[in-house]
Formats: C-alpha cells, sequence, structure tokens
C-alpha cells in the first residue's frame, strides 16, 4: 500500500482497519449515515427509493435523475 499512498495514509488505513475489526468482534459498534441538503425537497424524508429502485421499481417519490445509481 505504501507504493500507492504515502506512509502516513498506509498507517491511518491499517489503524481503520485494526479498530474496526475490534468493533466488529465485540458487537457493540453503531454506523450512523446522515444526508444532508439545502433543501427539504431535494431527496424523499425516507429511503424507501432506493429499495424500491433497486428492485426495478421506482416510484414518483423518487430522487432527482442524477442521484440514482447507475
Amino acid at each position: 500500500m505504501i507504493e500507492l499512498y504515502n506512509e502516513s495514509f498506509a498507517r491511518m488505513w491499517e489503524y481503520y482497519l485494526v479498530v474496526s475489526e475490534l468493533a466488529f468482534r465485540r458487537l457493540d459498534s453503531v454506523v450512523f449515515q446522515i444526508q444532508l441538503s439545502k433543501s427539504r425537497d431535494t431527496l424523499p424524508l425516507t429511503r424507501d427509493y432506493m429499495r424500491e429502485f433497486e428492485a426495478g421499481q421506482p416510484n414518483a417519490d423518487s430522487p432527482p435523475t442524477e442521484l440514482r445509481s447507475a
């Protein structure tokens, strides 16, 4: 990895992986995902549109085209 990135980045990445492994082994980790936007109308209040889009059934509450996964 040092060949692709500098040594500092490689050390931080290895530290992150070790801490992640410990958190998952202890089963007490929590993951939050926060989505910020300037306007409430930018995205739907729930993320149901993601599941429906992946199932091939986008609905009227779908996000704008540029936010959909390709």
